[in-house]
């Protein structure tokens, strides 16, 4: 058994969706009264929707934490991947910790308290250059 041409089957098939296309395509699409006002509503409330959630979630774990100052981190240091040692401040004690994936522990108390972080030299040092570098590309001045 042969099988037809597939060609006049395929030609008429396209013809009569085109016949189909141009009638439907004469006939404007007609929202409901108020449609239009009312996707363009819908979706301004989605908008405010999604900025409100976004402001209580920046807002929200700072006021869970409950800042009293009774607790305070005084310096940090990355010693690894996942590794840290800080000196936290716990009334007028401070004792250092170590931080790793699997636990916090307990690894020394300090006799003498230390004063908090002070930025580094090189930190500021690079930050005056940068400020330096943003004036002058704010005059026009060329930079090498």
């Amino acid at each position: 058994m042969r099988l037809p041409r597939l060609a006049p089957i395929v030609a008429a098939m396209l013809a009569s969706l085109a016949q189909s296309g141009t009638a439907h395509a004469a006939e404007p699409v007609a929202l409901p009264a108020g449609g239009a006002a009312g996707m363009i509503m819908n979706l301004a409330l989605v908008l405010l929707l999604v900025v409100v959630c976004g402001w209580l979630y920046a807002r929200g774990p700072a006021r869970l934490r409950g800042t009293t100052g009774a607790l305070d981190i005084v310096a940090s240091r990355q010693v690894g991947n996942r590794e840290r040692l800080a000196v936290v401040q716990i009334g007028d004690e401070q004792v250092l910790l170590g931080i790793t994936a699997n636990g916090i522990s307990h690894l020394h108390t300090l006799s003498e308290p230390i004063k908090a972080d002070a930025p580094a030299a090189a930190n500021t040092a690079f930050a005056s250059k940068l400020r330096e570098l943003g004036a002058a590309l704010k005059r026009g001045e060329p930079t090498s």
